[in-house]
């Protein structure tokens, strides 16, 4: 019975090893007592990086701090999550906490390229923004066409701060789909 429980153990591993080949996902483990972030060949792949690089190398100053904070949130919650962007490309990050009697020992999960969805959807909210900007536009032209009528001052005025409000927010969701998709 035992040689029919190791043969399943490897069969069961060599089929999450091809699941994760084939769905292109890098491997990694993040040492609880270090911090230390070890990752596979394919990890290390979509990130860029050579051999004697360290993996957090590949992070800029944000990122890194945005890694630690991470780390300790899945530390105390036991799940890992972090987006973050090296050379143009967005990553996701996610893994769990592998506990032992003695606490948390390590963190692993998997690395996946997202980049084509997360200019998708940032490409999509800049879209929206600049849906949203074309009745703001008639808007500012019928308030300006009130100043010349009876309304009062304290409504147009009310009205023109609500509209202005509004165009800084889709003039920031423009902006901001602009940016991302920017190579």
């Amino acid at each position: 019975m035992s040689q029919l429980n190791n043969k399943m153990a490897v069969l069961h591993h060599d089929l999450a090893a091809l699941a994760v080949d084939h769905a292109g996902l890098g491997v990694w483990e993040i040492v609880a007592a270090t911090g230390a972030w070890h990752c596979s060949s394919r990890c290390k792949q979509l990130l860029g990086i050579r051999h004697p690089m360290d993996p957090i190398d590949a992070l800029d100053a944000e990122d890194r701090r945005r890694f630690t904070e991470a780390v300790d949130r899945a530390i105390r919650h036991g799940e890992f999550h972090l987006e973050f962007r090296v050379h143009q490309r967005w990553f996701a990050a996610v893994g769990r906490v592998v506990r032992k009697a003695t606490g948390p020992t390590s963190i692993v999960g998997t690395l996946q390229d997202i980049t084509g969805h997360r200019v998708a959807v940032e490409v999509c909210l800049g879209e929206v923004g600049i849906e949203l900007a074309k009745p703001l536009a008639a808007i500012r032209i019928g308030v300006g066409l009130l100043h010349d009528a009876t309304a009062s001052p304290e409504l147009i005025t009310s009205i023109e701060d609500t509209v202005g409000a509004m165009q800084r927010l889709v003039n920031e969701l423009i902006e901001f789909g602009r940016s991302v998709a920017r190579p």
